[in-house]
């Protein structure tokens, strides 16, 4: 298709230079021919330069850009049909046979794109970037000259507007002797964090651990990496770039909190392998300050119950500019879910491109809020904001990809707790706790069961329960009395009611049969919790 003018991109312009390049040399203690593997050179594209008409008419040259992926941290990224980078041989490579390679990325739009290896005008090979990440590519076996010029060309440019541009990044080039022996993969693991700002290495129950490894193969191509927890397989992967996501629902125990160590294993075309850098991550348990948070909020479905926690469906006192947005009942989740509310936690959704803010009434205080958050179609980043302060920068790299991010610490002064997403996306909220901190100054509300009544109050099945409890604030008023009933034979935790006014009565209905723990708790005006009151239900 026809060339338009290129986009440009931030990074320093490269004047015309007489291509000398930096180059990586070992020894050369052999004779001309055949070269060894002591004689490979790796001819950084940066530095190089490009032809007279991309000087001469800038708007089609290439540019130079800041990559923290690329070797160096620059690269240089080719940005229509023509464009292309020269490399010179330097003078103390012996002439030889070389298998000539290129770490490169492709922006995929409509395609992947093509570059082409030639010397002097005659092709030599091409490749194929259908990496997003960069990797090598192999032009092939060819034959080379001390002082020769190599020169890598964009062939296939593809423009369909904003966001839809097909590219080539191109890091550098390698000349391995043909037939050298294999030289093993190489590969770094990034520290793991949990999406928070400042980042952090503590993970609790539905923080996803997102291993991601570099790996490249000078010599060949990566076949894959293998991750590890400890000398646990956990998951491979064979496309760059190489992640896995570690559940802490299916993958970790989270009986206690201990230290676990993750590794990357990279294996290559030749069965070659090298073990990356340790990464340390906390898995465990978090610590609830109270029984209940003092808000949960299913944001576009309805009220259930996830790991304990009693999600009211967006109650009043809550508001977004959000819509519902289920999410495609046969969509894959990454990673799958296996408890059934909590899906449908997660696929229940308000979500909006732009900005998406969300407001929940809540007393003036101290509060340990957490998010679930489930990525658009195009797994785009997003930014989340608490009281205007930035808590946590979520990148999902896949679609689907769910988390529950936080804890952050917030303080609200204004009455209300407001969260904002923002990103080139369409933000996705799911679900919110706000858990209250103690603070200097709490005085516990005092709640009772009224009559005391029996150890064990027997009813017969199907008949209601009533429950009452008297409720005082030494401080204040009391806001509310929740009343749940905790199984001690095994059926789920459920929450019966709660009542606002005093007498603090509520009726409890369908029970099934069965041995429970009923407990009852006072919530006062500013949001601190009593003590639990507790007493013997059974239901026959």
């Amino acid at each position: 298709m026809p060339n338009r003018p290129s986009r440009r991109l931030p990074g320093r312009r490269v004047p015309h230079l007489a291509l000398t390049l930096g180059v990586l040399l070992g020894a050369c203690s052999q004779p001309p021919t055949p070269p060894t593997s002591s004689a490979a050179a790796q001819l950084e594209a940066e530095v190089g330069g490009f032809s007279a008409q991309q000087v001469l008419d800038p708007r089609r040259g290439a540019r130079v850009i800041q990559d923290e992926d690329a070797n160096g941290g620059q690269a240089l990224v080719l940005l229509g049909t023509g464009d292309e980078v020269r490399f010179t041989v330097p003078r103390a490579l012996r002439a030889g046979r070389y298998d000539v390679r290129v770490r490169a990325r492709g922006e995929q739009y409509d395609g992947a794109p093509i570059v082409a290896l030639s010397r002097g005008g005659t092709p030599l090979g091409t490749a194929t970037l259908d990496n997003d990440s960069y990797a090598m590519r192999n032009f092939g076996a060819v034959d080379v000259q001390p002082g020769q010029t190599l020169t890598v060309t964009y062939l296939n440019d593809a423009h369909g507007g904003p966001g839809q541009d097909r590219n080539a990044v191109v890091d550098y080039l390698t000349l391995t002797p043909h037939g050298a022996a294999n030289v093993p993969p190489s590969v770094t693991l990034r520290t793991a964090t949990n999406g928070d700002v400042p980042a952090g290495n503590v993970f609790e129950p539905n923080h996803h651990v997102t291993l991601e490894a570099r790996a490249d193969d000078e010599d060949g191509r990566v076949d894959r990496v293998d991750f590890y927890d400890g000398d646990t397989l956990v998951g491979s992967d064979r496309t760059a770039p190489y992640t896995f996501v570690l559940s802490t629902e299916r993958d970790v125990g989270l009986e206690t909190k201990y230290p676990r160590t993750l590794t990357a294993r990279a294996v290559d075309n030749d069965g070659a392998s090298t073990t990356s850098n340790d990464v340390t991550v906390v898995v465990g348990p978090s610590s609830r300050p109270t029984l209940q948070p003092l808000r949960a909020v299913n944001f576009g479905g309805s009220a259930t119950l996830v790991d304990g926690v009693f999600y009211d469906a967006s109650p009043a006192g809550v508001t977004t500019n959000g819509d519902a947005s289920a999410n495609a009942a046969d969509a894959s989740l990454v990673p799958p879910i296996m408890t059934p509310g909590r899906e449908a936690l997660v696929r229940s959704a308000v979500s909006r491109r732009g900005p998406l803010d969300v407001r929940v009434n809540v007393p003036n205080g101290t509060y340990r809020v957490y998010l679930y958050v489930l990525a658009d179609d195009r797994a785009r980043a997003v930014d989340v904001l608490a009281e205007g302060r930035a808590v946590a920068h979520y990148t999902p790299n896949t679609p689907g990809r769910w988390d529950k991010l936080g804890p952050w610490e917030v303080a609200v002064r204004d009455g209300a707790l407001n969260l904002t997403g923002t990103g080139a996306g369409a933000e996705r909220f799911a679900a919110l706790e706000v858990w209250r901190l103690p603070q200097a100054g709490d005085v516990r509300p005092v709640v009772h069961f009224t009559p005391p009544g029996d150890p064990v109050s027997e009813y017969p099945a199907g008949q209601p329960i009533p429950l009452t409890a008297d409720a005082s604030d030494p401080d204040g008023r009391v806001d509310r009395v929740v009343y749940y009933a905790y199984s001690l034979t095994g059926a789920p935790v459920a929450k019966i009611g709660e009542a606002t006014t005093a007498p603090y009565r509520v009726t409890w209905s369908g029970a099934p049969s069965g041995l429970y723990e009923v407990v009852a708790q006072a919530i006062d005006k500013t949001g601190v919790a009593s003590n639990v009151e507790k007493k013997l239900v059974s239901v026959q």
